[in-house]
């Protein structure tokens, strides 16, 4: 171990060199070398838990860079790193020392260079970058930078010492984008407001630059400053590629979309025109563009055609390569010599200008399965796991439909990469998001007729292009059987599904017809196709065609498929519509159906498996050669030990939970079974009772289990959100009222309200790392805090502190432990905290948060206003809410002319997602008194959208398809946990309290409707909410969301959605009783 500048302290491992380890130091002074000795671990990060090595050699090219015509450098998924010294007639592998997907490669010289990369984390929205660096061409590779940042995309270093990475942005770090002034020792996040991320970035120098990115977003950054430019392309449109060539910057993106600028300040750009027909440039989505000199090239999707310009764009002309797959970067070293990268490892090579193309390097010519699910979270992970993983089929998965930029917040904004880790985590070559199919979360259709006339706009251009999609995505990857959702729209996928599997019936026979969307024949020179079997997924053994075993042990992967397919879930699963196999009961379907809708093989109706009669010999063009595996007989039969274990152990847990007293005992018996368990087998045992069991509302007893995980395996990947929610569930007040309720099994005990005369710091700070032989960690000197509220989640938040910064500077992590560290009394280390966390943002709801806090905090001195007018004084962003006291309570009958809501001011609704305030305007008026919380509530809306009232109601009633207001009550701000309660124009009502549905408080609703507007009137006992009622002293957290089906959202604070957004939540505060 040496220190070296910047504090950054590096080591090889037991591989002579070949991976490298790097610590993280904030500061204070506390490495996150220093937190893992303390808990006593080996970190195993997400490097070691991606994809198998045999999986590199189809793994896409990303980016290239060349030095001149001779020597260059590729990057791409898997830590691939290619090199070149001839010109890419052969091309040699450099260890890179990580799994991470590269994106990047930026070289100073032909020596030192750059690659940066991403890897989304297991079980959270976030996404984890890397940095590497090189002093030799890439003869070694070492780790700069992980754990540190979100995924990053882009590298750029201007001299030795500047350089600037971009990529991903989260709440800890908003803008995605980093400085560097000592060669990317030590980075600084530029300041900004939360944004999407960025792809690409050009620089015209260190003070003058445009990033491109996620939803259309364009920003030029001039001397630290943003200025984002907007112009006439649609959010929909991801821009994926930008660069200037000395007058003219150029960027492109999906559908075609090709921009320009001949503003030297970058300030002014416009679409261009190009000279071909609308219908099928939408269906050219543009990856890469580079420009040398007045001679540019972009290519995209599908890699069979180029674009070709050698005047500035003022013509273009249609080049054509010798392969079809996605092309996804270009590089060229002059106008005459340049290369290509992209699907499947493939590399093109010209030396004329892009006149001839030819491949120097492909090992995947088209797939043999074809995937196409209507979302991500449909994704069928183990029939994914089985084609790619075990028999070695070149797979590719695809979803229809995407994230809506103008719905989703975003943290949505990344699931188009999530979605294609989690395809290559289990062995696929590609997992594609097409381009257009956007469905706003306020949508609600119950037929495909429904669905089919948003997407057409009311007319049949909408499916029409979902055909074309579809058609092109055939003929681009030749499949030889395609798998489908299934066609019914009642079952788990819904009328997306179905009107999925509608469109990819439709599709399989038009792709084999030259005469159904000629242009992608003529125009992008591909040719028709016929898949042999069409499949659709099957929920039943009726009307089923063929079935598959997913728990049967598998000599290739040495483990059942139903194991194997454990990691593509956990990255499927923060996805908001997940439905995977942690969202079903522990007797899950080991077994999958398929039923038959279509094929050109004779006797296919008596195939038994999905690939019988299909030619894909081992090597070939369509399948992986075969490595040689030897697993001992021995192993194959601890490996079926081990499923049958954990089989019977998942069965009877199943049972056990069924009744919350015998869970308790079932959980403190539960380390006797997992004994003949290898630790991931373990880990997920325990992850999955604790899934179920938060199902379930038992939250006692899942805070148990994710506590045996912490202390069992700290080293695995699913650690970090089991301390996350672990933090969240122990600084809870909301969680703290329902265990005074006695409304969990498992009781957590805990310090009373007093004041912790002790002041650590939000983590440890050893003055040396700790040595793990000779004291004990964290986990074990500590571990009876995780029994204790407010200490626990302290406790929770050290031990994220060792996992790196990704981690620990969540705000929803922040807040949690803040939260804390305020109820115990400790305002000056709070008061610290949140004025350095409050560093980290310009603008959005994270700022106006910290703000809010600063000003409790800063006015009085480890308390709060004295009067809730104070804070809207003194917090000028956040929306602050007084909640008048009142002598008269309403009676509640649904009208709205009790004394209490005459005296109440009208709180009026803004416009969160879309334009819906002057045709359904909404305000409410709240009351309190010593029992109640009151609140009034009149929703207009134009005639004809009258319903009457449901009578009688009943608990939890599915409102989705309904006129409906939530109201959201945070009681101690950390905007993560909060009690969530809706009522609907019917006047039913829906209630949960941090996403628990399992929670049913008494609370009273009455409401009427008008042919103008429907009125509720609702009252909620401060018993169900905290042990004794508000004074004024106090200050909520709150939010009123009308959501109203098909047309918008509404908020009184915002940002605000169709799912709780906690952060979003203005401050509530209670008038002066009389």
């Amino acid at each position: 171990m040496r220190q070296v500048r910047g504090g950054w302290d590096e080591r090889t491992d037991a591989d002579k060199g070949r991976t490298w380890w790097r610590a993280w130091k904030s500061g204070g002074g506390f490495t996150a070398a220093c937190a893992l000795s303390i808990l006593g671990l080996v970190w195993i990060g997400w490097a070691d838990v991606a994809s198998p090595e045999r999986y590199t050699i189809d793994a896409a090219i990303r980016a290239l860079w060349f030095a001149d015509e001779q020597e260059g450098w590729a990057v791409g998924d898997e830590g691939l790193i290619l090199h070149t010294i001839d010109g890419g007639r052969t091309w040699e592998r450099q260890a890179s020392g990580t799994r991470a997907n590269l994106r990047g490669v930026h070289f100073l010289s032909p020596f030192k260079g750059y690659a940066v990369g991403e890897a989304a984390l297991l079980e959270s929205p976030l996404t984890m970058g890397v940095l590497l660096m090189t002093r030799d061409g890439g003869v070694t590779w070492r780790t700069v930078s992980d754990r540190e940042m979100p995924g990053l995309h882009h590298v750029h270093f201007f001299d030795q010492r500047q350089g600037v990475v971009a990529g991903d942005a989260s709440e800890g770090f908003p803008s995605g984008l980093w400085t560097t002034e000592d060669g990317g020792l030590s980075w600084r996040a530029i300041p900004h407001s939360r944004q999407p991320g960025w792809y690409a970035a050009a620089w015209l120098g260190p003070d003058l630059g445009v990033c491109v990115g996620r939803w259309g977003k364009v920003a030029v950054l001039r001397q630290g400053t943003w200025q984002p430019v907007t112009g006439e392309w649609s959010a929909h449109r991801a821009v994926r590629g930008v660069c200037w060539n000395g007058k003219t910057a150029w960027a492109c993106g999906d559908a075609g979309l090709l921009l320009r600028c001949d503003d030297p300040q970058l300030r002014r750009w416009q679409r261009v025109s190009l000279p071909v027909p609308e219908e099928w440039q939408r269906l050219w989505d543009f990856h890469a563009v580079h420009f040398v000199g007045e001679f540019g090239w972009v290519a995209g999707r599908p890699g069979s055609v180029v674009l070709y310009t050698w005047d500035n764009g003022q013509n273009w002309q249609v080049q054509v390569t010798p392969q079809s797959l996605p092309i996804y970067t270009l590089y060229f070293v002059n106008e005459r010599c340049g290369w290509a990268g992209g699907a499947g490892g493939t590399i093109l090579h010209t030396r004329d200008g892009g006149k001839t193309w030819q491949l120097q390097r492909r090992d995947v010519h088209r797939a043999a399965a074809l995937i196409i699910t209507a979302r991500a979270e449909s994704l069928p992970c183990e029939l994914l796991a089985n084609l790619a993983a075990d028999q070695g089929y070149y797979t590719v998965a695809a979803r229809v439909f995407g994230e809506d930029a103008e719905s989703e917040p975003e943290d949505a904004a990344s699931q188009a990469e999530r979605f294609h880790s989690a395809v290559r985590q289990l062995g696929g070559i590609e997992g594609e998001t097409l381009c257009g199919g956007c469905i706003p979360t306020t949508s609600w259709f119950t037929s495909t007729e429904q669905l089919a006339h948003h997407l057409c706009g009311g007319s049949a251009r909408g499916l029409e292009r979902l055909q074309r999609q579809l058609v092109l995505t055939l003929r681009l990857w030749r499949p030889d059987v395609i798998l489908t959702d299934h066609p019914d729209p009642r079952r788990p996928n819904g009328v997306e599904g179905a009107l999925t599997a509608w469109a990819v019936t439709k599709a399989f026979r038009l792709a084999e017809n030259a005469d159904a969307f000629p242009e992608q024949l003529s125009h992008f020179r591909l040719e028709p196709w016929s898949a042999a079997k069409l499949y659709a997924l099957w929920d039943a053994p009726e009307g089923a065609t063929l079935a598959a075993d997913w728990n049967a042990v598998r000599p290739n992967l040495g483990m059942t498929i139903w194991e194997a397919a454990w990691p593509g879930r956990h990255l499927l699963a923060p996805m908001p519509n997940y439905r995977g196999a942690s969202a079903q009961s522990f007797s899950q379907r080991r077994i999958q159906y398929f039923r038959l809708l279509d094929s050109r093989l004779p006797d296919a109706q008596k195939h038994r498996a999905l690939m019988e009669g299909i030619h894909a010999p081992a090597g070939g063009p369509n399948r992986r050669m075969p490595q040689a595996i030897a697993v001992a007989e021995t192993e194959l039969e601890r490996a079926a030990q081990r499923a049958r274990t954990m089989e019977e152990t998942f069965a009877l847990t199943e049972r056990m939970l069924a009744t919350p007293a015998a869970a308790e005992r079932w959980l403190a018996e539960l380390p006797d079974h997992l004994r003949l368990l290898a630790e991931p087998e373990r880990t997920e045992v325990y992850w999955q009772v604790a899934q179920q069991l938060q199902r379930q509302g038992q939250w006692g007893l899942a805070h148990q289990a994710l506590v045996s995980l912490l202390e069992n395996q700290p080293d695995s990947p699913l650690a970090p959100p089991a301390a996350q929610w672990l933090a969240a569930f122990l600084a809870s007040s909301e969680a703290r009222r329902r265990a005074e309720l006695r409304q969990f099994v498992c009781q957590v005990t805990g310090p009373d309200h007093t004041a912790d005369t002790a002041t650590p710091r939000p983590r440890p700070k050893p003055a040396k790392p700790a040595a793990p032989d000779n004291k004990p960690t964290i986990l074990q000197s500590r571990r009876n805090e995780w029994h204790q509220w407010q200490r626990g989640a302290l406790l929770a938040g050290d031990v994220l502190a060792a996992y790196g910064p990704r981690w620990w500077l969540d705000p929803r992590v922040q807040f949690c432990v803040l939260a804390a560290q305020r109820h115990l009394g400790r305002s000056e280390d709070t008061l610290l905290a949140y004025t350095r966390f409050h560093r980290n943002w310009m603008r959005g709801p994270w700022y106006e948060a910290t703000a809010a806090e600063l000003s409790f905090l800063q006015t009085v001195r480890g308390g709060l206003p004295n009067a809730p007018e104070t804070a809207s004084n003194l917090v000028n962003r956040k929306r602050s809410i007084l909640c008048p006291w009142t002598n008269q309570p309403p009676y509640l009958d649904g009208q709205l002319d009790d004394a209490c809501w005459q005296a109440s001011a009208p709180l009026v609704l803004r416009n969160a997602i879309a334009q819906t305030c002057d045709a359904f305007p909404t305000e409410a008026r709240l009351a309190y008194d010593q029992r109640f919380l009151y609140i009034a509530l009149r929703c207009g809306h134009p005639a004809g959208h009258q319903r009457e009232p449901v009578r009688p109601r009943r608990c939890d009633e599915d409102l989705r398809a309904y006129d409906r207001v939530s109201l959201l009550l945070d009681v101690d701000r950390d905007y993560v946990t909060c009690y969530h309660f809706q009522v609907d124009q019917r006047g039913c009502v829906y209630e949960e309290c941090w996403a628990d549905a399992t929670w049913n408080p008494q609370w009273y609703v009455a409401s009427r409707s008008t042919p103008t507007a429907w009125e509720a009137e609702l009252a909620i006992p401060w018993s169900e909410l905290v042990r004794e009622p508000p004074d004024p002293r106090q200050v909520w957290a709150m939010n009123l969301v009308r959501i109203i089906p098909n047309r918008g959202v509404q908020a009184l604070c915002l940002p605000a959605g169709v799912r709780p957004r906690p952060e979003g939540m203005g401050l509530l505060g209670f008038g002066n009783r009389n």
